[in-house]
């Protein structure tokens, strides 16, 4: 992509145009509010796979070793860690607004925790952690 072939991008953004919209209006009246995540989620789950395909088949395989673990697997764990963290705690917090807040922030710290868990634990350090903002 990098290399100036955005056409899978706009293949991929169309494709999601054309999906999200009618899937919108149609697990919203099936669903309500809580539809709205089911076409979302069914868009980035396989524009993400569709990426990593165009990706993994424009690389040069001989110079560069497709690590799927690293890419997929990790990315997915996380998630989902976060999201039944998240559920747990609604679960057994009050559901007021102040409630949800607290549980966003606990997970939100726990999705920064886990990444920097499963990719980078140098940045545990906090010497190491200042470095790597300064470079930014």
């Amino acid at each position: 992509m990098a290399k100036g072939k955005t056409k899978f991008t706009i293949y991929q953004t169309a494709a999601e145009v054309l999906f999200i919209f009618p899937a919108l209006f149609y697990f919203i009246q099936l669903y309500g509010l809580i539809g709205i995540g089911i076409p979302w989620f069914i868009v980035k789950f396989t524009g993400f796979f569709y990426l990593v395909y165009v990706t993994h088949k424009n690389l040069d395989n001989n110079s560069y070793h497709f690590q799927y673990g690293k890419i997929i697997l990790m990315p997915a764990i996380t998630a989902l860690l976060v999201a039944g963290l998240f559920y747990l705690l609604y679960q057994q917090m009050p559901h007021t607004t102040i409630g949800v807040i607290i549980i966003m922030a606990l997970t939100m710290f726990a999705a920064i925790g886990l990444s920097i868990l499963f990719y980078d634990k140098s940045l545990l350090k906090i010497s190491k952690l200042k470095d790597q903002l300064k470079q930014e």
